[in-house]
């Protein structure tokens, strides 16, 4: 028999559902468990079931260097409801004894940690231990992480446990000791939080904000050129772009003043390619999701982790943006062409035999952030929008460039330079599925 952990409810339940037949089984009032074709046990944490606790708890005692490993409930009254998580893995580890312990939270350090932790805290011989691997939570992925599972990883465990020891280290000792400062200066106790990532973090804020302070505005000129050719008006900048100094400005001026005709210098028309993005990374998603639907960094994070325990999304906290990092894209393809919304677009991928692009980089862990393809119904509108922006930006990576053509006429107005630029789109490549980005045209007329 097995025994999986999964990191979260959600999780559990998908790794559940995709194994086979399974059973949900109801621990207590909130805590529910799996039992799949009666010889695999899947049970959740709820994120970390333990939490480092310092041996001398006692306020205004430092340096802190000793740490234990305890039920964060114990820790944080707060997270209570994790007892009945971690009640229900001692039950049942203690009436079964499995023939495998797999690890399967999420694919990162974090998750590692997760599993180490609980598995040791309940005794569980770690020779008995496996990791499953998942790129996401749909079904073929599951299926094919759990038949291929792998020892446990201990640089990962190493890593994240050398994080976990470190923040506590610094947190702790940091926040004691500034806010005992402050408290002998101002005569009462005010806790002052500090961290490992939060306050060099804050410096870089300081930082820009003192630079945003300090910056001292330097006014300048802009010269444009009003005409007007065959009926229609026209603007000209200044070749020269922003002009500082107001004597010049007035000099251009003079010598324009009273022109009535431009001589056309030069016609240039070139060919310009933008080429199709990769897909994306968590930081990238946030991003986009930020200036296309208005999602903070936060919420979109937040999303992202629902669609993906929903299996609708691979694991997003990835570094990786090429889409051959492993992403089973003629799966996913199948699948979207089922989709009315895009089946259009995979129409016109499979007639004219294009092929995904081989920019980006590998992070070494994880694929690409990529919708996965599965037939479910996100449960919020706000998560349904940025699926869709997953789903688009994966198709346009198939697309061909974007192809516009580029028209710069520099005019001569009494030995003065001036230049108006046109673009006009020829192809518009990768935008035809990527909605989320805009073109406009600016097409001016045939000079000589």
């Amino acid at each position: 028999m097995d025994l999986l952990l999964a990191e979260k409810p959600s999780a559990a339940k998908a790794i559940a559902r995709a194994l086979g037949n399974s059973q949900q089984k109801r621990f207590e009032r909130k805590v529910l468990y799996y039992i799949v074709d009666n010889d695999k046990y899947v049970c959740s944490a709820v994120g970390h079931l333990f939490t480092l606790y310092p041996k001398d708890s006692e306020r205004g005692h430092y340096p802190k260097w000793d740490y234990m490993w305890v039920p964060t409930y114990s820790a944080n009254p707060r997270v209570s409801y994790a007892k009945g998580y971690l009640d229900c893995l001692k039950t049942i580890t203690s009436q079964f004894n499995f023939d495998r312990y797999i690890i399967a939270t999420d694919f990162d350090p974090e998750g590692t940690v997760i599993g180490f932790i609980t598995f040791i805290a309940l005794k569980v011989s770690m020779e008995k231990a496996y990791r499953m691997k998942m790129h996401s939570l749909a079904k073929d992925e599951v299926l094919r992480a759990y038949n291929n599972l792998e020892p446990p990883d201990y640089p990962w465990f190493r890593a994240g446990l050398a994080r976990h020891q470190t923040d506590v280290l610094y947190g702790i000792n940091l926040t004691e000791i500034f806010s005992d400062a402050i408290a002998k200066v101002r005569g009462r106790r005010k806790t002052v939080s500090l961290g490992r990532v939060q306050t060099p973090t804050l410096k870089f804020v300081v930082d820009r904000e003192r630079e945003i302070r300090s910056f001292v505005p330097k006014p300048y000129w802009n010269v444009l050129l009003k005409f007007e050719f065959q009926g229609l008006e026209y603007v000209a900048k200044y070749v020269s772009g922003d002009v500082f100094d107001k004597n010049v400005v007035q000099q251009i001026l003079e010598r324009c003043k009273g022109m009535t005709t431009a001589k056309i210098v030069k016609v240039e028309k070139t060919i310009v390619e933008t080429h199709t993005p990769t897909l994306f990374n968590l930081p990238m998603l946030q991003q986009e999701a930020f200036y296309k639907l208005g999602f903070s960094p936060d919420y979109t994070d937040k999303l992202a982790q629902s669609l993906y325990q929903q299996a609708l999304i691979t694991y997003p906290r990835t570094g990786s943006t090429a889409i051959w990092t492993g992403v089973p894209y003629k799966k996913v393809l199948d699948n979207l062409e089922k989709e009315t919304t895009y089946a259009e677009y995979v129409h016109e991928i499979k007639e004219n035999n294009f092929q995904p692009h081989k920019r980006g980089i590998s992070d070494g862990a994880h694929v690409a952030l990529s919708p996965t393809g599965e037939p479910y119904t996100p449960k919020t509108s706000n998560e349904a929008k940025l699926l869709d922006l997953i789903k688009r930006r994966f198709l346009a990576v198939f697309f061909p460039p974007l192809k516009r053509q580029k028209t710069e006429i520099t005019l001569d107005v009494n030995g003065e330079p001036f230049k108006i630029a046109g673009e006009k789109t020829i192809d518009l490549g990768w935008l035809n599925p990527y909605t989320y980005r805009k073109v406009t045209d600016f097409i001016l007329p045939e000079l000589q």
